[in-house]
């Protein structure tokens, strides 16, 4: 895989704009699967599988995250989602760039970057916790203090599994007002891989 190639990894709490981004990344000519495999919210469905199977399989849910102790990424519970998490990641790779989401990434980080080629760029999407608390008030009746600690770990999680890799930081309040000039700003940032940038492009990506 060349440096042209690498990988994006978008890394963010649930309601905190991960699909707007990895809509329009995949609109911009980033690969982010095969047809069957990608959900309505940009998701890789196989991965997303993975995923839960993980929190699943150490105890836990999206909502109640597990804890997990050093050395879990080769646990048997973890080496049990192998097979299915090299083929997710062949369905991504050798199509060119790729990239992909699910805000359960936050907490399985550490697995995946033990078993990607080669180790990928980190966008993370951040929004204040209390408007993710007011989103998923609505969408899961969560009370505050649950998504607020929830909020707290996929964050404490994702800053620590992403230690060392070449990251940016997109604020869901620029992508929701200016999403252009954000989704340029992410393009300048990330020169190392092949984009279709001009604000001609991203603008038809955004709204069309």
């Amino acid at each position: 895989m060349s440096a042209v190639d690498t990988p994006i990894v978008v890394l963010g709490m649930h309601r905190s704009g991960t699909s707007a981004l990895a809509k329009v990344l995949g609109r911009l000519g980033l690969w982010m699967g095969t047809e069957p495999n990608v959900t309505r919210r940009t998701e890789h469905a196989l991965a997303q599988e993975c995923n839960q199977r993980l929190l699943n399989g150490f105890g836990g849910h999206w909502s109640a995250p597990p804890e997990l102790a050093p050395g879990w990424t080769t646990a048997p519970e973890a080496l049990a989602v192998d097979a299915d998490a090299r083929a997710a990641i062949a369905d991504l790779a050798g199509h060119g760039p790729f990239a992909w989401k699910d805000p359960r990434t936050c907490l399985t980080f550490d697995y995946w970057r033990e078993r990607l080629p080669v180790e990928p760029i980190a966008i993370v999407s951040y929004r204040h916790p209390l408007e993710v608390a007011a989103s998923l008030a609505k969408r899961n009746e969560f009370g505050p203090g649950h998504v607020v600690a929830l909020w707290e770990r996929y964050n404490r999680a994702l800053l620590a599994s992403a230690a060392g890799l070449r990251t940016i930081v997109v604020a869901y309040a620029d992508l929701a007002r200016d999403p252009v000039t954000t989704l340029a700003a992410v393009h300048r940032d990330r020169k190392s891989t092949r984009l279709n940038s001009s604000h001609t492009v991203i603008s038809y990506a955004v709204f069309c």
